[in-house]
């Protein structure tokens, strides 16, 4: 076994570098970390999770997300996010919806309106009269492996 030993390893040119082969396997050890110290993109495995909280009053905005190509709206309380990275088939998913201004004002969200999917995750948007609604706050978070 070698080991290497460096603080710093740079590209000789342009401004990517290449570690291993495709189909290598690289281990970080137990208690190590691996540290986005700045603003890295396409750092870690995002195709294990993926986050969105968006307005989904009006024209839709996305306020932050994390593997989230897009937000549509199809109808009242009726979304889909579509993930950047396609996840594991069998993720979870869970979320919440309601509004900033009343925190009261919160509604649990669930449902799929046709079975999940690895490429995007529909949302079914409703109050507790169980009527489809668009709320200002809607955050849904998938997670699998």
């Amino acid at each position: 076994m070698s080991e290497v030993k460096t603080n710093k390893i740079s590209p000789a040119t342009g401004t990517a570098f290449t570690l291993g082969d495709s189909g290598d396997t690289f281990t970080v050890p137990s208690g190590a970390s691996i540290v986005n110290s700045g603003t890295a993109t396409g750092f870690g495995d995002d195709s294990t999770k993926a986050w969105i909280r968006f307005d989904g009053t009006g024209t839709i905005a996305i306020d932050d997300s994390l593997n989230v190509a897009s937000i549509t709206d199809h109808d009242t309380g009726l979304y889909t996010m579509t993930f950047t990275s396609a996840l594991a088939a069998n993720y979870a998913a869970v979320g919440s919806a309601g509004d900033d201004a009343d925190p009261a004002d919160c509604r649990c969200y669930m449902g799929v309106s046709s079975g999940y999917s690895t490429t995007a995750h529909k949302l079914n948007i409703r109050n507790d009269a169980n009527q489809a609604e668009d709320v200002p706050v809607i955050c849904v978070v998938c997670i699998g492996d």
